[in-house]
């Protein structure tokens, strides 16, 4: 694990990862993602402020339409109905 002493470094290396995965990976146009929303789920322990950076990193960096910010805690049956579709992706990510 990396410890990051700089706050800036690890928003760029979450901004490389995202970016692969999400444009590389599942195949996702720059073009399609500004038409799209995004649902961002955080751990209760994230600070306001962290939050705040990536939604501001998904809003301005990647520019989708919107966005969901989800804590792990209200979770509890969110993905009932779009099982299917979120595994389909998942699954063809992972492979």
């Amino acid at each position: 694990m990396v410890d990051y002493d700089n706050i800036q470094i690890l928003m760029g290396d979450i901004v490389i990862i995202w970016r692969d995965a999400i444009i590389n990976q599942l195949g996702i146009s720059k073009k399609d993602i500004k038409e799209m929303n995004v649902v961002l789920i955080v751990p209760d322990e994230f600070s306001e402020s962290m939050v705040s950076i990536l939604g501001d990193i998904l809003l301005n960096e990647f520019e989708f339409k919107g966005i969901i910010i989800q804590p792990v805690s209200k979770l509890f049956g969110l993905f009932i109905y779009s099982d299917f579709y979120f595994n389909k992706k998942v699954s063809n990510f992972l492979n």
